[in-house]
């Protein structure tokens, strides 16, 4: 019974030892795997850590690549907006600027147009002044004051009528002179330059001679018989009739060699430039004197029964009379009764004016 008891115990303590063993090598294999499981999670952990952190890294970097540009963009944007800023204000100036002149054109706006209508014709007027004693150009200064009179005439102002009554008057005056179209002249002129030598010239006048065929040889006695004295007495009267001599007061034609045509149609041309030129330069001694040579040249060595020589003479025989220079008019009195008007206007202008702005006040 006690060795049973003794195996039975030993069984029983073997058992137990080797469950406490099982137990024992459970318990690290738990810790083992804890362990590992552990330092995985850690390792994980770390990397997903410093994944992270790269992660963050980058958004940071580019956040601040963006933030970078977007200051970047942000500055320009602030230019642009501080230039549109001063063209704004600077368009605000100009937009005042413009606003406080227009109401001052306002406030000074005259209740009609006088005051432009005034000016116009004061313009007119000093332009006739000027065509008139500078140009001696009548018809332009006629043409001026007639546009300056339509003008006033147009205003209806009972002031104005002394103004329109000296205009008037110097209209007439202009229109009294005895003008001359000196461009017409001129033209006329250098055409008959171009036309010189087209002029026939006068060709000399042969006369026959009686050679006392008619009623003298048949009023000879006719004889039958013919001495030798009757004979010379015959050829003495046929020498004689060979010799025509006639007294007359006028110079006869001079037969002109070619050479000696040349040169008379020559000097016609720079004779005819000359009254040409005298015409512009408003010459008129000059031009009477040219004219006169000219006639007297045409009448000796052209033919006059032509009927172009005869037109231009007709023509050169007009032009003689002319005179160039007229005495022009003095038409300075309508421009200094039209600025006497708007002296005395704006006066009065002032004067009301300085009424006005106590009465306001």
């Amino acid at each position: 019974m006690t060795i049973d008891n003794r195996k039975s115990t030993d069984e029983k303590q073997s058992s137990a030892s080797g469950i406490k063993e099982k137990k024992v090598n459970t318990g690290f294999r738990h810790e083992l795997i804890l362990y590992a499981v552990s330092i995985f999670l850690f390792i994980f952990l770390v990397s997903a850590v410093i994944y992270f952190l790269n992660e963050a890294k980058k958004i940071r970097e580019a956040n601040q690549s963006v933030f970078a540009k977007t200051e970047s963009q942000q500055e320009r944007v602030d230019q642009r907006i501080t230039g549109l800023e001063e063209a704004m204000k600077q368009l605000q100036d100009n937009v005042n600027t413009l606003s406080n002149t227009l109401s001052e054109m306002h406030e000074n706006r005259p209740d009609s147009n006088e005051d432009w209508a005034l000016a116009e014709v004061e313009y007119l007027l000093i332009i006739a002044t000027h065509r008139l004693v500078l140009e001696q150009d009548v018809a332009t200064a006629l043409k001026a004051m007639e546009a300056a009179s339509l003008r006033l005439e147009s205003l209806a102002d009972s002031g104005l009528i002394p103004v329109r009554a000296q205009i008037t008057s110097d209209m007439n005056r202009l229109r009294a002179v005895n003008t001359v179209n000196v461009t017409g002249l001129s033209i006329y002129l250098a055409d008959l330059v171009e036309k010189v030598h087209d002029l026939p010239v006068k060709k000399p006048e042969l006369h026959t001679p009686d050679t006392g065929t008619g009623e003298s040889r048949q009023a000879r006695p006719e004889k039958n018989g013919r001495n030798l004295s009757n004979i010379f007495s015959e050829i003495w009267n046929e020498l004689k009739s060979l010799v025509v001599i006639r007294k007359t007061g006028d110079v006869k034609n001079v037969l002109l060699l070619p050479d000696q045509e040349y040169f008379l149609y020559q000097n016609l041309r720079l004779e005819l430039e000359n009254a040409r030129i005298s015409v512009l330069m408003r010459n008129t001694e000059n031009l009477r004197t040219s004219v006169r040579l000219i006639i007297n040249w045409l009448q000796t060595y052209f033919d006059t029964s032509d009927s172009g020589v005869a037109n231009i003479l007709d023509s050169l025989n007009k032009m003689v009379i002319l005179k160039l220079d007229p005495e022009l008019p003095d038409i300075s009195s309508s421009l200094e009764s039209l600025r006497a008007y708007m002296h005395q206007r704006d006066t009065a202008q002032v004067l009301i004016n300085n009424i006005m702005i106590p009465v306001s006040k």
